[in-house]
């Protein structure tokens, strides 16, 4: 499946290292808790995220078939799954852990939609945007049997992975821009490769 270029094509991707310095050390630590927490809870094969850290101003925008969109307030523990996003505040934070393994952190100032994500025996599929603000995450199963079954998009551009940890930054200017100085995406990785590709090139 072609996959679909975010509406600022025309822009160019920059993936020169950068300083985040709102993603804390002990980042990596939690992941070797939240792995064992995802076997504990029966994670595997379920079509669901499910909110594990939710701290400051978060919101929950859900659509469902039929009815207008509902905003809530979500808690730890809270399932999200396929046209849910997740806009945060000014201190708002949010991790997520999805039932193939990965793993994300939003960060402040941030909204991030989960456009289709799937993972049974039958399919696996995690296609998200990152309308703005900043992420980190972690690739679990889904994408480590074919590539083309993972998507980050942007509206700069989308993001493919081959097994990896990375951060991206999607800076917005409405008037005033954050995270970065520039309109522009943003992109470190940490661990494995990623593709970063948009109608400029890739």
């Amino acid at each position: 499946m072609s996959p679909t270029m975010g509406g600022a094509g025309a822009h160019r991707a920059r993936t020169r290292p950068f300083p985040v310095r709102s993603f804390p050390i002990r980042f990596a630590r939690l992941l070797l808790v939240l792995f064992g927490w995802l076997a504990a809870c029966g994670l595997a094969l379920a079509n669901e995220g499910r909110l594990i850290l939710v701290s400051g101003q978060v919101t929950l925008q859900r659509a469902l078939p039929g009815q207008p969109v509902r905003t809530l307030v979500p808690e730890n523990g809270t399932v999200v799954s396929s046209g849910d996003s997740l806009v945060t505040g000014v201190d708002g934070r949010v991790q997520i852990a999805f039932s193939d393994g990965s793993l994300l952190s939003l960060q402040p100032r941030s909204e991030f939609r989960i456009d289709d994500y799937r993972f049974d025996v039958e399919s696996q599929r995690g296609f998200f945007f990152l309308v703005r603000g900043a992420l980190r995450t972690i690739s679990g199963a889904i994408g480590k049997r074919q590539p083309d079954d993972y998507r980050m998009s942007t509206p700069t551009a989308n993001i493919g992975i081959r097994g990896t940890e990375f951060v991206a930054e999607e800076t917005v200017c409405d008037p005033s821009c954050h995270p970065g100085r520039t309109p522009g995406l943003r992109v470190a990785v940490s661990a494995g490769r990623v593709v970063v590709y948009n109608a400029a090139g890739s």
